[in-house]
């Protein structure tokens, strides 16, 4: 058999097809308010740390951020971006030179060794007073979901993100739970009904609401520290 053949094909293309265009409003909604409710970063440099295809590098750019994508595969034609292993290489960025560090389903892929180099790189692009947010599977909701992606390998809870980004360095970090349901986000009667409905012995396959309310994620953010 061919080298070629031997190649495995590459993760974007098989685990994330659908990524390259989502089709919908539902990534900008959650990105405008990741970044500007949650992290409270209203413009500056983008750094979409394991952007993949780049749909949020593209959304970062619309919203007037200047935005760049880094990957271990390239990015979808016309998006910025830089080819590296995030696991060993260094980030192909300047230090102290990005505003807000974005990173969506991406450190679950990282065994616990391999996060202090991650992090290490991170505070080093990062300007003091910069904010890194993490976007990962929320473990206590998805443990019959979370290994049907084959490279996941490190589940997170609430206080166990925290506690990462308090290890590394970050301050004022803050985590939570996260219902991709954009009417929850505003809405203290919304997320009643959506924790009601999480308890409810419904199937996530009964309807996007039941699904979302059900399937939560995690966000996290913690901030590069000022000199005195």
């Amino acid at each position: 058999m061919s080298a070629a053949a031997d190649a495995p094909r590459s993760f974007n293309s098989v685990v994330l097809p659908h990524a390259v265009d989502p089709g919908n409003e539902y990534p900008v909604k959650m990105l405008k308010y990741l970044l500007f409710e949650f992290a409270g970063v209203q413009q500056g440099r983008f750094l979409d740390l394991g952007g993949g295809w780049g749909a949020y590098t593209k959304i970062a750019l619309d919203l007037g951020f200047d935005a760049i994508s880094i990957d271990r595969e390239p990015a979808a034609e016309g998006v910025p971006h830089h080819i590296c292993d995030l696991k060993h290489g260094e980030l192909p960025i300047e230090s102290s030179s990005i505003d807000i560090v974005f990173s969506k389903s991406v450190i679950e892929h990282f065994y616990l060794h391999e996060i202090p180099h991650l992090m290490s790189e991170i505070l080093r692009v990062l300007k003091p007073g910069g904010a890194l947010l993490l976007m990962t599977p929320d473990w206590e909701s998805n443990t019959k979901s979370f290994y049907q992606v084959f490279t996941h390998v490190t589940p997170y809870t609430r206080s166990s993100l925290a506690q990462c980004l308090k290890m590394y360095g970050f301050k004022n970090v803050s985590s939570k739970q996260f219902v991709q349901l954009p009417s929850v986000w505003h809405s203290a009667f919304a997320r009643l009904m959506a924790k009601l409905t999480y308890y409810a012995p419904l199937p996530k396959s009964f309807s996007k609401w039941v699904r979302w309310s059900k399937e939560l994620s995690l966000v996290g953010v913690g901030y590069k520290s000022c000199p005195d």
